[in-house]
C-alpha cells in the first residue's frame, strides 16, 4: 500500500481527479480599421471581435464621419492588406452607426480575421438664406428639405418654408430648381 496525501490507496482504489482549465488567452485576430477614425491601421485582437470593440481601439469615428460603416469580409482567408471598397475580391456589409449609437446591439457584428471596417466621410448639404445657422451639415439617409432647414435651426422671422429652391449638379451642370418641403435631398445640394 502507498499513501498519498495522507490516504491510503490500495489495489482496486480510484483516485478522484478534478482538473480545470482556464483559457488563458483566445487565437487573435487582426482586422483593418480605415477611414474616418482617430487612428486607422491594423489592430490585433484577441477573441470574438465586434465592430465596437474594433471602433474603440482605433478611437472611435470623427466628427466627418458618415452614417453607414462598411465592413469587407475577404473572399480570401489570408489577407495582409485591408480590402477597398470597390474591390471585387470582398463581400461588403453595411451598417448604420447611428443604429449602434442608439443601442441597437444587434447592429454590432462580429468580425473575423482579415475583415476591413471602413467608415466613410459624410456626404454633406448646405443651407443658405434666412435660417437661424446657415452652413454646412451632414446628410442623414432619406432627409427631406424640411428636416434640412430644421437641421439649420429653421427659418429667421424674414424667412419662409414657401419658396424653398435647391441649386444641384445635374451632369457637371450647375441646375436650380423650386423645391418641396417633403423632397428628398441629394449629396451637396444647396437649399436656399
Amino acid at each position: 500500500r502507498r499513501q498519498h496525501g495522507g490516504v491510503g490507496l490500495g489495489r482496486g482504489d480510484v483516485l478522484g481527479i478534478e482538473v480545470t482549465v482556464d483559457v488563458d488567452q483566445f487565437r487573435s485576430q487582426s482586422v483593418f480599421v480605415m477611414g474616418e477614425v482617430r487612428s486607422p491601421g491594423r489592430y490585433t485582437l484577441s477573441g470574438q471581435v465586434t465592430l465596437l470593440e474594433a471602433l474603440a481601439q482605433a478611437g472611435s469615428a470623427t466628427a466627418a464621419a458618415g452614417a453607414e460603416v462598411l465592413i469587407l469580409h475577404p473572399k480570401e482567408a489570408a489577407r495582409n492588406m485591408p480590402a477597398q471598397p470597390g474591390d471585387g475580391d470582398a463581400d461588403i456589409e453595411r451598417i448604420n452607426l447611428r443604429d449602434i449609437e442608439s443601442g441597437k446591439l444587434s447592429q454590432n457584428v462580429a468580425l473575423h480575421d482579415g475583415d476591413t471596417v471602413f467608415v466613410p466621410r459624410a456626404e454633406r448639404f448646405y443651407v443658405t438664406g434666412f435660417v437661424r445657422n446657415p452652413g454646412y451639415y451632414v446628410l442623414e439617409p432619406h432627409m427631406t428639405v424640411l428636416q434640412a432647414i430644421s437641421t439649420a435651426g429653421g427659418v429667421t422671422e424674414r424667412g419662409s418654408n414657401r419658396r424653398v429652391r435647391i441649386t444641384r449638379i445635374v451632369n457637371n451642370e450647375r441646375r436650380e430648381f423650386d423645391a418641396q418641403l417633403t423632397d428628398i435631398v441629394q449629396p451637396g445640394d444647396t437649399i436656399n
